[in-house]
């Protein structure tokens, strides 16, 4: 566990240098080929590519650290989830910028909006479940069924007492508890692991 632990940060915190390097050396074309080529690759192997190569997922886990130290909450309510049609249409907004942005090098287009950098101001301000399920555009083609999802989280129902501890610490509400199962969606985990550590009955397991 502690292993994969270390493995997850290093990785993740090598990707968050990368796309810096990219972006202060003014490849940031390249930066999102790479980034759309892995989210492809999720048809393969899921959503390792959100818990082990994203960079947003790097700084979402490092700044929700020190907001929680602090004691600073971002913004979050129900009400943000009655607007998913207008984070779905931002967010296929985003996909197409970046689509072209990818294809500068090749054509014509000439885009200058610094659109990567944008998702950090938008990840600061909102909860991290807004950004994973509604606008993270490397997202929306993760929905898409995948042939295998490696080092996704298990729940183990006989030992499990829907407590909800799982359910309150996951940012991207993929698991939902009822009274007689608790569910978790392939299609939002990112692979935080954050229900495995609230878990008190040991009930989760990679």
């Amino acid at each position: 566990m502690r292993a994969r632990r270390v493995i997850q940060w290093i990785t993740l915190i090598l990707s968050l240098a990368v796309l810096f390097v990219f972006v202060r050396t003014k490849r940031e074309p390249l930066a999102i080929t790479i980034m759309l080529l892995l989210s492809l690759g999720s048809l393969f192997y899921g959503k390792l590519f959100c818990g082990y190569l994203c960079p947003f997922h790097a700084y979402d886990k490092m700044l929700g650290m020190l907001l929680e130290r602090v004691g600073v909450k971002r913004l979050d309510s129900k009400r943000l989830d009655s607007m998913r049609a207008v984070f779905y249409i931002i967010s296929f907004s985003i996909l197409a910028i970046l689509v072209m942005k990818a294809m500068m090098p090749y054509t014509k287009i000439k885009l200058q909006i610094p659109i990567l950098m944008l998702a950090f101001v938008f990840l600061t301000l909102f909860a991290p479940r807004i950004w994973h399920r509604y606008v993270c555009p490397f997202g929306l083609i993760m929905r898409l069924p995948a042939i295998a999802r490696p080092l996704m989280p298990k729940i183990i129902s006989s030992s499990c007492k829907r407590c909800k501890s799982c359910e309150k610490v996951c940012p991207t509400n993929a698991i939902k508890i009822e009274k007689d199962k608790t569910y978790l969606s392939g299609t939002h985990c990112i692979l935080c692991y954050r229900c495995e550590d609230a878990c008190k009955y040991d009930s989760i397991e990679i």
